[in-house]
């Protein structure tokens, strides 16, 4: 029998009971991108098909289904689907090579024996480095007097002042552009900063701070011991009221007994590797789902007994935290609304649903959307009906008139805006290349502004390790105050492409899989880079003033709808009709 080595991780770095040299043929996968390239979207196809799958005649989605308006899966999505992107192209290219004549030998960082069931294929695990310093127990101490004071500065009324509520993300407060006071940079609601500047005391909130996590260091700050209004209740009293109910504590005891053997049903039954690899990622996530089991069913017990609330918005509605919300809601009758808060495009996981996910009825009862274009996207790939969406505009653009006026382009300024990514590999040649070209182009300035939540984890030591004096990470300016100033701009995937199109901006979208997740290249609104020499060649062509014109007018129109300053005010009538 033929002995195989697979390397998923650098040759060096292989440390084994066996030499090298013993096996009949070892496979270096350390980079697999290559063998990505030949399918860049089977796994967001797999994931979406995955609850689809019948077991004993039914649905794998019912298992994740504990009560009405409870379906777990939605919860634990984004997580599951991000983290083992990677996993699953090893599977695939293990798959490609298996014969029973083989014997094979993997190491890897993402795969563990457990997946693999009936195979001649034999797991070594290779860990990565983790962070071992004692963290939990300070962040458990430090975030359990966080939550008593946030109880305690709570609206202890039965009754909110007000009918309709917007949940308010507390972790999405950033620097933007002010509209009611346009010279000045403020800390403001990331999500809809407008809407809240202008109509805010015409809603009740709910103001909901994310849990922290157990493994990065947790450091209180004041905003945590304030709310913004004083018709807030604050996520840590909602909780805590959950505390003192018999029946509640009951049903979230229950329902989590129900998960554990319905996800132990499911492991013992499923024999493909890929379908193992997202359930057992689902076991390992146990905590978490108890967590999202508790927080639904104290808002459940808070909108039973908050009687007068008759609608809920929420912005980043397919996110664990608002979906619970909203979930719990529209069990007790409360109309649900939703702000798109995205692209929405055939792989956005968060408004990608295939028919049977669609059937629950996981959305709200009515989404709010920028423009027709995303509206049809929600129809053809998520199946919403269309009586549930309406068109209001994006809020942010709101200021787009204002911006426009008050900076000037800079032509010599090229502005990189980077994103989470799911794909670390991309997300380092996307930077690198940037920091190369402009290296290229020392009579240019270039400019780098990360995504809020995303950290300095490669670009400052990119800049140092390249040479590329002219290039800085932007931590002061408005999104849309840089877009202004600079002559042309660069992201992958995000929002802002389209937010810069708004602009009149020449876009370049760097994608060096083809993936298009935000449909940019499909839409003939950007100019493509599928590595760095492309990318110098279009900056080249921008700097010589020979790039070619694209016309996006109708594009912006279809996706923006209007820009008239009017956004916040169309959603306000949407929601308070």
């Amino acid at each position: 029998m033929k002995r195989i080595l697979i390397l998923f991780v650098p040759k060096e770095n292989w440390v084994g009971r066996n030499s090298i040299n013993e096996y009949d043929q070892v496979l270096d996968m350390s980079d697999i991108s290559p063998f990505i390239k030949e399918d860049p979207l089977a796994w967001e196809n797999y994931f979406r098909n995955f609850t689809s799958t019948q077991i004993l005649g039914e649905p794998i989605l019912d298992l994740f289904q504990l009560r009405d308006n409870l379906n777990v899966w939605f919860y634990n999505k984004f997580r599951i689907f991000y983290d083992n992107r990677a996993a699953f192209y090893e599977i695939k290219y293990l798959k490609s090579i298996i014969d029973d004549n083989s014997e094979i030998h993997v190491v890897s960082e993402n795969l563990d024996q457990s997946i693999f069931k009936g195979e001649n294929i034999r797991i070594s695990k290779a860990h990565r480095t983790e962070d071992k310093s004692r963290k939990n127990i300070f962040t458990v101490l430090k975030y359990a007097l966080v939550f008593i004071y946030r109880v305690l500065i709570s609206n202890k009324s039965n009754f909110s002042k007000r009918e309709t509520l917007l949940l308010f993300q507390f972790s999405s407060e950033r620097k933007i552009a002010s509209k009611t006071n346009p010279e000045s940079i403020e800390l403001l609601n990331g999500y809809w900063s407008y809407l809240e500047e202008e109509y805010g005391n015409e809603f009740g909130y709910i103001e909901d701070m994310p849990f922290p996590s157990l493994i990065k260091k947790f450091k209180p700050t004041s905003r945590m011991f304030k709310v913004n209004y004083p018709r807030t209740f604050t996520n840590e009293y909602i909780l805590f009221k959950s505390f003192l109910s018999k029946d509640t504590n009951n049903s979230i005891r229950q329902d989590g007994q129900n998960l554990s053997k319905n996800l132990k049903f499911l492991q013992s039954k499923l024999i493909e590797p890929e379908d193992l690899l997202i359930t057992n990622h689902f076991i390992r996530l146990k905590s978490i789902s108890n967590l999202y089991i508790w927080k639904f069913h104290s808002f459940d017990l808070f909108f039973k007994r908050t009687k007068n609330i008759k609608s809920i918005l929420a912005y980043g509605e397919n996110l664990s935290q608002s979906k619970i919300t909203l979930d719990s809601a529209k069990k007790n009758g409360i109309k649900t609304y939703g702000l798109q808060h995205g692209i929405i495009r055939p792989y956005n996981v968060g408004y990608s649903l295939s028919p049977l996910e669609a059937s629950i009825k996981p959305m709200p009862d009515v989404t709010l959307v920028w423009g027709d274009y995303w509206k049809k996207q929600l129809i053809a790939n998520a199946h919403y009906k269309p009586e549930a969406i309406k068109i209001v505009g994006q809020p942010r653009t709101d200021i787009v008139p204002t911006i426009k006026m008050k900076y000037n382009e800079d032509s010599k300024l090229v502005s990189f805006f980077s994103q989470l990514q799911p794909d670390l590999n991309e997300k380092y040649a996307a930077a690198q290349s940037f920091i190369k070209v402009a290296k290229n182009h020392p009579e240019l300035r270039f400019e780098i502004k990360l995504h809020p939540m995303e950290h300095d984890d490669i670009y400052s030591s990119l800049i140092k390790q390249v040479g590329a004096p002219n290039v800085k990470i932007n931590t002061e300016k408005d999104t849309f105050q840089l877009i202004v100033e600079s002559g042309i701009i660069m992201t992958c995937f995000s929002t802002v492409g389209g937010e810069a199109l708004c602009f009149d901006k020449p876009l370049i979208t760097f994608d060096s899989k083809g993936r298009d997740i935000a449909g940019y290249i499909n839409d003939n609104v950007a100019h493509w880079a599928k590595n760095e020499k492309e990318l110098n060649q279009i900056i080249t062509a921008y700097k010589d003033n020979s790039l070619k014109k694209i016309d996006t007018n109708s594009y912006v129109e279809r996706t923006f709808f209007k820009m008239d300053g009017n956004a916040c005010l169309r959603i306000k009538d949407a929601i308070l009709q």
